[in-house]
């Protein structure tokens, strides 16, 4: 009779765990607090920073602490929060400056982005984002080119006489302005149409300026063609 031996399986022992390096519950919503308490928050930290803090704020509050990669998270967003912005390079005395700071704050809260920084912006007059951020809002060629209209100002003024472009067979080609304002980035006026068609008298029409030109006998020839 043969005689079969099993073998047996030998396991390396598992081996003791480390401390944890995540401070205790108490001590993280201490953390959390500090940083909710930093002078200009939630200013300068990215949205997903804000986020985040907001979501271990109640992870916390429901007693479960953090985990490594939290605290890691956590930790990288006390680094930010415990360096000051450096707003040196913002000279608020040049004129130039203050009406990029008074647009880029109207712009930016119509279209949504920088939406941290702006609502500081807005609540504090003396607050600016760190260079880089500043430039970064500045760089692209559309808040260029509207900050160029807005600051150069409307092209008509209420009561002017204007040669109306927007569906002249209609409204007509003539037009005296109502109001005027500066809406989505270009300046836009209400117009009442003066020879109108007798369906559409009576009525104001809003549009934008590259529908208006000055009153002058070559404009209005030139409309008058087209219909």
């Amino acid at each position: 009779m043969a005689f079969y031996h099993r073998r047996r399986n030998t396991y390396a022992a598992a081996p003791a765990s480390e401390p944890s390096s995540v401070p205790a519950l108490d001590e993280n919503k201490a953390r959390v607090q500090k940083v909710k308490d930093t002078e200009g928050f939630p200013a300068g930290l990215s949205p997903a920073d804000v986020a985040f803090i907001t979501s271990i704020e109640g992870w916390l509050a429901a007693e479960r602490n953090l985990s490594v990669a939290q605290n890691s998270w956590l930790e990288r967003i006390e680094k930010k929060c415990a360096t000051p912005l450096d707003t040196n390079w913002f000279d608020v005395s040049i004129e130039e400056n203050q009406k990029k700071r008074a647009y880029a704050i109207q712009h930016y809260k119509a279209t949504g982005y920088y939406a941290i920084a702006i609502a500081k912006m807005e609540a504090d007059s003396a607050y600016m984002p760190e260079k880089a951020v500043w430039e970064k809002m500045w760089s692209n060629k559309y808040i260029n080119a509207a900050f160029k209209r807005w600051t150069d100002g409307c092209r008509f003024n209420v009561g002017d006489m204007v040669v109306n472009k927007y569906y002249p067979a209609f409204y007509g080609t003539i037009a005296v302005v109502q109001s005027v304002k500066w809406w989505n980035n270009n300046w836009h006026y209400e117009v009442l149409p003066l020879n109108a068609e007798p369906n559409y008298e009576g009525r104001t029409i809003t549009t934008d300026e590259k529908m208006l030109l000055p009153t002058s006998k070559r404009n209005l020839t030139a409309i008058e063609k087209k219909q």
